[in-house]
Parts: structure tokens; sequence; C-alpha cells
């Protein structure tokens, strides 16, 4: 179950739109109205059910710096204030909403910033279809390879047809190309491939309606270096643990969710240690992620996000779990001079 918080933690983390999504066909139109997902919130269960691990969540919550809010104000003397919001890379309406409440704080802005720039391009979308498909013929990781038991490879394949993709194919690529489709419920994976933009693609288009320059603080290569160069036995043990909870998903997904929609997303890691019987292999595991999807990537962001506040006002928009604890970029700005301010 560890594994498939982690799995969820993509989301937060993450501009990259699902690689195994661009290899999965052409975009289909969106049926009216589209599927929507459903599922339990595993911590209001958790309140009624265990109110001591419930509070226990809450506790450890409050020892993560910011961990709580989606849209702070940046700012410095004599400068105009810039914005920083906290994304999750999801197409749910209830996501989309709060992205499109965001427009107020764009208005005015001299550049629009996300992790991609306008990722849901054609072009870019043609780029990353064409890179991942270059980057996995080129490397020679088997996910089939890397999962011992034939009743767990069935289970990954059962998960790889609910989603439409070909198990005969991609249970023979690499996990890196797999992990983050395996992070969605189907529902929430069969509205990526539809014509529905996921909140990072809501802001872009807020700042291109308004004239406002659209720019990306990272690469498309850049985010493959990062995903590629995880551990693939770790990732090939998140897919198969996922696949094993598959009923769960819509409930881990309803959780991310709720946290979301309340601005809790630092809660998202205590509750993978309070409600899931994290092994110490688990929290290495979740270290490594977290110094490779988050720290590391901040530093990119940070150094080229701050010439963009400078030359101000920005609105800068990345995965919510970036603006999160010491290593975030609410604690980055904050070093280099930034006043940093949670806008309620």
């Amino acid at each position: 179950m560890s594994h498939l918080i982690r799995a969820a933690a993509l989301a937060l983390a993450l501009g990259l739109a699902t690689p195994a999504v661009a290899l999965s066909g052409p975009e289909q139109p969106a049926p009216n109205p589209p599927p929507a997902c459903t599922g339990t919130n595993l911590l209001e269960a958790a309140e009624r059910a265990n109110p001591t691990a419930y509070q226990t969540i809450l506790d450890r919550t409050k020892a993560i710096t910011n961990a709580e809010g989606l849209l702070w104000r940046i700012e410095k003397p004599g400068m105009p204030p810039s914005y920083l919001f906290g994304t999750i890379h999801v197409t749910d309406d209830r996501a989309v909403a709060i992205a499109r409440s965001m427009e107020k704080y764009i208005e005015g802005a001299h550049s629009v910033a996300t992790e991609l720039g306008e990722f849901m391009s054609p072009g870019m979308q043609a780029a990353l279809a064409m890179k991942a498909a270059f980057r996995a013929l080129t490397d020679h990781t088997d996910t089939a390879a890397l999962i011992p038991s034939e009743e767990d490879r069935r289970r990954v394949a059962d998960v790889l047809t609910r989603l439409d993709l070909d198990p005969d194919k991609m249970l023979h690529v690499p996990p890196w190309l797999l992990v983050s489709a395996f992070a969605l419920p189907p529902c929430e994976f069969a509205r990526q491939k539809l014509s529905l933009p996921p909140v990072d693609e809501v802001i872009v288009d807020t700042g291109k309606r308004l004239g406002i320059e659209v720019v990306g603080l990272e690469t498309i290569d850049e985010q493959l270096d990062a995903i590629q160069s995880l551990d693939p036995k770790l990732l090939a043990r998140s897919i198969t643990v996922v696949a094993q909870k598959k009923e769960r998903a819509d409930d881990i997904f309803a959780t991310l969710m709720a946290l979301y929609q309340e601005q809790r997303v630092g809660e998202l890691l205590p509750v993978m240690e309070i409600l899931v019987d994290a092994t110490p292999e688990d929290v290495a595991a979740d270290r490594a992620l977290t110094l490779t999807l988050l720290e590391k990537r901040n530093l990119v962001m940070r150094k080229r996000a701050e010439p963009l506040i400078d030359a101000g006002p920005a609105f800068i928009a990345v995965g919510a779990l970036h603006l999160v604890g010491e290593h975030g970029l609410v604690e980055l700005f904050r070093q280099d001079g930034y006043t940093v301010t949670r806008v309620q």
C-alpha cells in the first residue's frame, strides 16, 4: 500500500503527463458528460474508524513546513507581487475549478511559468511521443522480467487492459514508461486520453488568452531523465503493488483529491507512514523518490523562476508537492530574500 501512495504522489510531482498516454494512440473526443472518478476518502474513514491514527497524521503534518496552501504571494521591496501556485496533474473537474479560479492572480502578470510550458500543444505532445518511444527502444529493461511472480504479471496485464493499453507489448517496456499511468485510476487515465484539459493546461490557456508569455521551467528531456533515473526494480515493485491492490485505486485518488481541494497537500506524506505499514525499504525508496522527483528539480525550478519573478510580476505554477517542506520552493524563495506568504 505504501507503493500506492508513492505512485499517487507522482500526480503532484511530475508535470509530464504519463508517457504511456502519449504512446497509446490518438486523442479521443470527450463524451458528454465525461467519466467521473469516485471513491472513498481514506482519511475520513480513518477519522471514524481509527481516530488515534488520524490524530497522529495531523500531528505529523504540523511538523512539515508549508504543508498547507496552494497559492503563495512572492514579494520583495520595490517589486510587484508574483504568485506561486501548486497544481495537480489531472483533469478532475474539482481540481480544474481551482485552476480556473486563479485567473484574477494571472491577470497583469508579465509571464506564466509552468513545469513544461505549452505542454499540451500538438508539437510538444509529438515531441513527447517521439522522445519516450526512442528512450523505450534504447532502454532494454523489461518490466515483466522484474516481476518474478506469474500471478503478479497477470495482475499487471489486467491493469494494462483496463487502461486500454496492449499488455502483450506494454509488459515488456521499461517500468518508467508505465509507472505514472499506474499512478492513476482507470477513470482519470481515460480522461487524460480525451480532449480534457489538465490543471496545468488550464493555467497555460488562461495566460495565453490574456496575452501573457508562457514559458517552461523544465524540458521534456529533463523530466524524462528524472523518472528514468529511478531504480527500475523499485518502479516495477510499485507497479506490481498497484496491480495487487487495484480495487483501492479509486480510494487513493479520492483521498488525493480531497487533500488537494482542502489545500492539505503535505498531509499525503504522513498518510503513507501512518495508514500504511511502511517498511524500512519503503522509507528508503520514498527518500530516493523525494530527492529525485522533488528536491533536485526544485533547485532547477528555483534558478529558472527567480529571473521571471525579478522581471515580474510572474505567475509560477508547478506540482503542489514542490511547494512543501524545508526543501520546497516556498522555503527556497525565502532563503533568497523573498517574502513568501500564503494566500488564503
